[in-house]
């Protein structure tokens, strides 16, 4: 990423869906405009639910759903992206509903399978 204009900084801090967030803007995804659609889909859910988050980035939909009391698997293959959402998980103090990984997408979702079949991962199927 190329600054343009301006001081020559890519750090960020902003909030969204109620919850704060920083990341540096040059290593990882970020696209305000997916907020609504967040929003919506977060709104529907009840803190019995399990989420499970594939491409997660720095957490704009996994931390807001654990805000929220989901129990939430949240997994983004960039590291920058799994460091960044790591310590948006604890500065809006919902780790204790979140667990992150960094890891393939596909791996993560075998792993969750795994971990659901002995017993230490929990998943509710919504009705």
């Amino acid at each position: 990423m190329e600054v343009i204009a301006g001081e020559s900084r890519t750090q960020v801090s902003l909030m969204e869906s109620g919850c704060h967030f920083e990341f540096d803007f040059a290593k990882v995804f970020w696209n305000s405009r997916l907020q609504a659609e967040h929003s919506r889909h977060i709104k529907s859910f009840t803190p019995d639910d399990v989420i499970c988050d594939v491409f997660a980035g720095v957490g704009p939909f996994a931390v807001p759903a654990a805000r929220k009391g989901c129990r939430v698997y949240a997994n983004d293959l960039n590291p920058h992206s799994f460091e960044s959402l790591e310590r948006n998980s604890k500065r809006n103090r919902v780790d204790q509903h979140l667990s992150a990984f960094c890891m393939d997408g596909r791996d993560f979702l075998r792993h969750i399978t795994e971990e659901v079949k002995i017993g230490r991962a929990s998943c509710r199927e919504r009705v």
